[in-house]
């Protein structure tokens, strides 16, 4: 084992949250309301989940459909305001 593989192991087995058990990152519905999730991680994985969604729907903008089904961006927003009511809007590189 690598000294880098010994210290991801290490910090690893410090996590209290058991990642196999984690709501699904495509269910913004799952992730805002996991009571084991603090909310700067929630906001994390949403504002990921809303990234992912403006992305896909650019790529559909220009005929690259296909990619794996996400949620509404209106239901990922509405997840986001519902974890942090004050949480800043995120700036994307996209067309939106």
């Amino acid at each position: 084992m690598t000294p880098f593989n010994a210290n991801l192991n290490s910090i690893m087995d410090t996590m209290s949250i058991d990642t196999e058990r984690l709501p699904d990152d495509r269910d913004p519905w799952a992730i805002a309301s996991d009571p084991r999730l603090e909310i700067p991680l929630k906001l994390r994985r949403l504002r990921q989940l809303e990234y992912d969604v403006r992305q896909a729907l650019v790529a559909s903008e220009e005929g690259m459909d296909g990619g794996p089904r996400l949620p509404a961006l209106g239901e990922v927003l509405a997840a986001i305001a519902h974890v942090g009511p004050r949480a800043e809007p995120s700036s994307s590189p996209t067309k939106f």
